[in-house]
């Protein structure tokens, strides 16, 4: 009971943003990776993608619906630094953006394949919850809640990681 509530203090305290980076507006293009589409509604789960990141997935695109933004198009390649991301903070049980050892986001999603990307963001959390109450969370967040709902971003990956039974580790990696 104290863990419980030690980690959803935790949780609550140690939610963090990547704030939008702008990178070099030099180079122009997209990601090579086609990754399937995140719709709406309960569509066919993209490769790779587990029924709970699919659920995520559309919780933020619902949201964003909701809110006059364009759903964002799961890309594989984000998925991939998403779900890595979420294992090292599973693996160090750490809510960190960058871990030790870890490149930085941008590195890491230049590595994915978008050097030119000129908007990126990610917003991570850990606790046993569920898409429902993690999007919740996020959208009570102001900074979160900005980045969220920024209309700008068109793709995403989601990576969710487990560390016990229930306690999940949560990132959504978004870019332009």
């Amino acid at each position: 009971m104290r863990l419980a509530a030690l980690l959803l203090t935790a949780f609550t305290a140690a939610v963090l943003l990547v704030p939008t980076l702008p990178l070099s507006p030099a180079a122009a293009g997209t990601s090579a990776s086609t990754g399937a589409g995140l719709g709406l509604g309960a569509g066919p789960v993209a490769t790779g993608v587990t029924p709970v990141e699919q659920r995520l997935a559309n919780r933020v695109n619902r949201v964003r619906a909701q809110h006059g933004c364009g759903a964002l198009q799961h890309r594989a390649a984000l998925h991939g630094t998403a779900r890595t991301h979420s294992a090292l903070m599973a693996r160090h049980r750490r809510l960190a953006h960058q871990l030790p050892g870890e490149a930085t986001l941008s590195s890491r999603l230049a590595g994915a394949g978008y050097p030119a990307s000129r908007r990126m963001g990610e917003v991570i959390a850990a606790g046993a919850m569920g898409p429902k109450r993690v999007v919740r969370m996020w959208l009570g967040s102001p900074s979160h809640r900005r980045l969220l709902l920024d209309c700008r971003f068109r793709q995403m990956g989601v990576g969710i990681a487990e560390s016990a039974p229930g306690q999940r580790w949560w990132t959504v990696d978004l870019v332009r």
